[in-house]
Parts: structure tokens; sequence; C-alpha cells
């Protein structure tokens, strides 16, 4: 799997997600791509073994902020833990 195909897979997760219901409310299917694009960049790099829920939250307080992935910390557990299992399938 390339990062094209990699990042594809980790929008798809994010985008039905939807943690901070913007796509709910009308947002375009791209509303996430930034997280998306950050999120890979740091998996596909990540040499000291981060765990992917730390990852994901990380991405989602500097793009939002501290208390909106506070609010959103369920859903972002579920998208990290949709994440590994999808890694699982491409290790």
């Amino acid at each position: 799997m390339d990062i094209k195909e990699f990042s594809d897979q980790i929008k798809k997760i994010i985008n039905a997600q939807d943690p901070i219901h913007l796509i709910a409310v009308g947002a375009p299917e791209d509303e996430y791509n930034l997280e998306v694009g950050e999120i890979s960049h740091r998996l596909v790099n990540n040499k000291d073994g981060k765990q992917t829920r730390d990852i994901v939250r990380e991405v989602f307080v500097e793009k939002f902020d501290e208390e909106t992935a506070r609010e959103s910390a369920p859903i972002l557990g579920t998208i990290a833990d949709q994440i590994d299992e999808m890694m699982k399938g491409i290790k």
C-alpha cells in the first residue's frame, strides 16, 4: 500500500466517524484533509513507537484545541483503533 492509499484509508475512517461533527452539518468531504495528512505522515514516520491513539489525539489538539479533542476523545479513540486494525492488514 502506498502513502496515498494509506491516507485514503485514514480519510475514510475519519470521515465515517466525523469526530468534530463537521461533515454532519454540511462540511465538504475534504474537511479533515489536514488532519488526515498529518496523521498519515506521523504514522509512516513513527520512529518513537508512539501509540496511534496518542498521534490521533495530538493532531486534533493541534488542529482544533484541547477542549474539542477532549470532548471528542471517545470518537478519536475509535478512529485510532480502526487505524490500528487497518494497519495490521498491511504489515
